[in-house]
């Protein structure tokens, strides 16, 4: 494969290298500006998340859990994965290049690491799906022990499939661009990482969780969508019982009661902060015999509260898909276009690959922008977190409930 070309000039022959083309320059200029920028949006970005994430009214809920853990998982991914290309193509620090277990440990570890973020996105998904579409389940499906659960189950299998790369991955010398020893594939495992591991790599944190996220947030819409519309049904039938100046019959009043009870029971537990752990209290239940038209108000509450955390997590679900793709094609085309390419390809070559690992760690830079831009609780829950108000009690819908409740009885009595 040709390296490199031969210029004729005035002076005589001029070696042609891809580091002479504007693209490789661009590459480098891309590096410079980029990677130290996402490290410091990211760990400020991701250390705000972990405080608003495990404050004492959001760290009950096993979402919150999740997005906690892929807090700590984005930085660590930071600083394993885009600073060690950083320091590579910036300032020539070979980190991997340093001894033969620093080649084979740090590579797994960057696979490892980037998995698990990518499986942690799942975990939350399917969660919240859970909760929504099974709210009868959801109490035994869904809860801090079996997240914690998950995540060790999650983080075992991912170990297990990138074990191979400990014994696969080493210091060779290889014959494109700089022709230097690097940490790459060892010749014994040659085919099975340039043309097998792509492919089960691109299925395994690309194809498979993009899958199962994007259908369970369908199956979520669907749900929310359907307990909307019961909730319009509700709210017309208490328009109803408000204007009509006769007293409701009992039959009305059953019916009202099983129509909210349907419409709470499918969206409270969607609520951000651990309202999945009342759904089933009896506060809520009883509440809804006593004031039909304030279960209306808390019900929209709860609905609009499952509906902001859906949009954030399609939201986060859209931006993993279009920052992850680029680096995922690359990998599995590139033993393929570095065989065959000329030092002006290579300089190419060189700036999709930064582009690729900007665009791969964009995603795990910027999860703190998205929540902000979409998640009404955890903007309410940052900007108290800075007002003061560490020690003041959140008055929750279901407390107000249970309140009206009692003070019903009493006067009753």
């Amino acid at each position: 494969m040709a390296t490199s070309l031969f210029q004729i000039t005035s002076s005589g022959v001029t070696n042609i290298t891809f580091t002479d083309y504007p693209q490789y320059k661009t590459a480098m200029w891309l590096w410079r500006i980029f990677s130290p920028l996402l490290i410091v949006i990211g760990t400020f970005g991701n250390l705000l998340s972990l405080l608003v994430l495990t404050r004492k009214r959001l760290r009950s809920s096993p979402a919150m859990f999740y997005l906690s853990i892929l807090a700590v998982v984005d930085i660590t991914v930071l600083y394993s994965g885009l600073m060690r290309v950083w320091l590579e193509n910036v300032y020539n620090i070979q980190l991997r290049e340093m001894s033969e277990g620093a080649c084979r440990f740090h590579t797994f570890f960057v696979y490892f690491i980037l998995s698990f973020s990518v499986w942690i996105l799942v975990a939350v998904t399917v969660d919240r799906c859970i909760i929504v579409c099974a709210p009868f389940r959801a109490k035994s499906l869904s809860s801090l022990s079996i997240a914690r659960k998950t995540l060790l189950a999650i983080a075992l299998v991912l170990v297990v499939f990138n074990f191979h790369i400990l014994f696969t991955q080493t210091l060779v010398q290889v014959d494109y661009f700089e022709e230097d020893i690097r940490c790459s594939h060892a010749v014994t495992g040659k085919y099975f990482r340039d043309y097998i591991w792509p492919w089960m790599d691109f299925a395994v944190n690309c194809i498979i969780p993009v899958a199962v996220m994007l259908i369970c947030n369908l199956m979520i819409i669907r749900r929310i969508a359907v307990s909307a519309r019961k909730l319009k049904h509700h709210m017309d039938l208490d328009k109803c019982v408000h204007h009509n100046t006769a007293a409701p019959s009992d039959t009305q009043k059953g019916n009202t009661v099983q129509t909210l009870s349907i419409v709470a029971l499918g969206v409270s537990n969607t609520a951000i902060g651990g309202a999945q752990e009342r759904t089933n209290s009896p506060e809520v239940g009883t509440s809804f015999s006593f004031r039909p038209k304030v279960d209306s108000v808390i019900s929209r509450r709860l609905h609009s509260r499952s509906t902001n955390l859906t949009v954030m997590l399609l939201v986060v679900t859209f931006v993993f898909m279009i920052l992850s793709l680029p680096i995922t094609v690359y990998l599995i085309g590139f033993q393929v276009w570095v065989s065959v390419a000329d030092p002006m390809e290579e300089a190419v070559l060189e700036l999709g690959w930064a582009i690729a690992n900007i665009f791969q760690y964009t995603n795990n830079s910027i999860h703190f922008l998205l929540y902000c831009l979409t998640g009404p609780r955890f903007r309410r829950e940052f900007v108290s977190m800075f007002k003061g108000t560490f020690g003041q009690k959140r008055i929750e819908p279901s407390e107000v409930t249970g309140n009206i409740a009692r003070a019903s009885v009493v006067s009753d009595k």
